[in-house]
């Protein structure tokens, strides 16, 4: 399996988390962004769009039109929260649009590598992958814990596809 692309919508949070382990794995980014790249830690434009030139401007703001945009572009959805038995409104958003859209998804805790490796690669080939999960304003220091778990499961997985 490989991945063509990883996208997201750049929210604070996991979003944000997938953007910065696809760079820190040198796979190419993308994803809808609020227009004026705005997020709800840079709610004025340019938002985050000088640190994620790579991200598309949607005509508007609405997030969970942002949400479904990327869910329909990604050939598949991860889902990354901080416990499986406590969704938030965001997550719980996000499954409803790949069901809603008949997209493969993944929810997964941060805990499960293993699960999650099998379900990456399984995917087919080229796959862009969206990523999403809570807020930071939903779950403070979601950012800093998926960033460090997607980080070290990109890696793994580029490894695997090197070999």
């Amino acid at each position: 399996m490989t991945i063509k692309q990883l996208i997201s919508s750049g929210q604070a949070g996991v979003d944000r988390a997938a953007l910065e382990a696809g760079r820190l794995t040198n796979i190419p980014l993308g994803g809808w962004v609020a227009r004026g790249g705005v997020t709800e830690d840079h709610p004025a434009p340019p938002g985050i769009r000088p640190m994620y030139p790579e991200l598309w401007d949607a005509p508007w703001g609405h997030s969970s039109r942002l949400m479904e945009m990327n869910v329909r572009h990604g050939s598949a959805t991860l889902i990354v929260v901080r416990d499986l038995a406590r969704l938030t409104r965001s997550v719980n958003q996000a499954l409803t649009l790949c069901v809603k859209h008949d997209r493969p998804h993944y929810v997964t805790d941060m805990t499960d590598r293993p699960s999650v490796l099998d379900w990456l690669t399984e995917l087919p080939t080229d796959t862009v992958l969206n990523v999403t999960g809570p807020w930071e304003s939903e779950q403070p220091g979601i950012y800093v814990e998926a960033v460090v778990f997607l980080s070290s499961l990109l890696r793994e997985l580029v490894a695997g596809d090197e070999s």
